[in-house]
């Protein structure tokens, strides 16, 4: 090999590795600039043709992350949520159009898990449960606008489960419920006493078997039977001595 033909392999494997190097380098900024990008947040408004902001949505990475607000015509809150990669993670709230709080929720991964608590006008809580992956789960109850309990309960796993108790508006016990599971017996007693009303039967949450409706003297007034919660037949009623 000539001095000038090894000379011209030096450079060439001197600027073969500077351009291996200068790719590689450009390789890493790009891909560090993408990350950059992937990892900044924005806020995306829409607005109503009148120019008032319809929504503001949090995002990253071309998903939801973060704050969404949506808003009524008249600028209060409608809805309020904490997003995850474009999934319901955290805190969901509904507004009514006066900006009274109607709803709050918890979520976790896109699925309803923890607490739920509904509201009236008034601001009283009117229903009040927990929820395990989409399905209610642990203590419910139901209260009237005065604050009074309505039902109180529980599930599990979605199935009515253990003591349900249901009230009047002034606190009067007019029925109770005994389930496992969803399987279980209903009883309604007559205003301001623990005489029985009425018993239905329940098969997984629906009613399923005899629903007997009695007289203040104990007879029997009217029964029904019920198939996975349809009517399938009703006896003729008689009052039974």
């Amino acid at each position: 090999m000539t001095m000038f033909a090894g000379f011209q392999l030096s450079l060439q494997l001197k600027y073969g590795r500077m351009s291996s190097l200068s790719n590689r380098l450009h390789l890493i900024i790009i891909v560090l600039l993408s990350t950059m990008l992937m990892s900044c947040t924005k806020t995306v408004t829409e607005k109503y043709p009148d120019g008032t902001i319809k929504s503001e949505v949090s995002m990253r990475g071309g998903l939801k992350n973060g704050e969404a607000r949506y808003y009524y015509p008249n600028g209060k809150i409608e809805v309020r949520m904490q997003y995850a990669d474009d999934q319901l993670n955290g805190l969901y709230e509904e507004f009514d159009v006066n900006g009274k709080k109607t709803e709050i929720t918890t979520f976790a991964d896109g699925l309803k898990n923890g607490s739920q608590k509904t509201f009236y006008e008034n601001g009283q809580v009117q229903m009040q449960a927990n929820f395990e992956n989409d399905k209610l789960h642990g203590a419910y109850a139901e209260f009237y606008p005065n604050g009074q309990p309505r039902v109180s309960g529980q599930y599990k796993l979605g199935l009515f489960d253990g003591t349900w108790n249901y009230y009047e508006s002034n606190g009067i016990l007019v029925g109770t419920g005994k389930f496992i599971n969803g399987t279980g017996q209903q009883t309604a007693y007559f205003y301001g006493s623990k005489k029985t009303r009425a018993v239905v039967h329940y098969v997984n949450n629906e009613k399923d078997g005899e629903e007997i409706t009695y007289s203040q003297d104990g007879n029997i007034e009217k029964k029904i039977v019920y198939k996975k919660g349809r009517i399938v037949s009703t006896p003729k009623n008689t009052s039974t001595p």
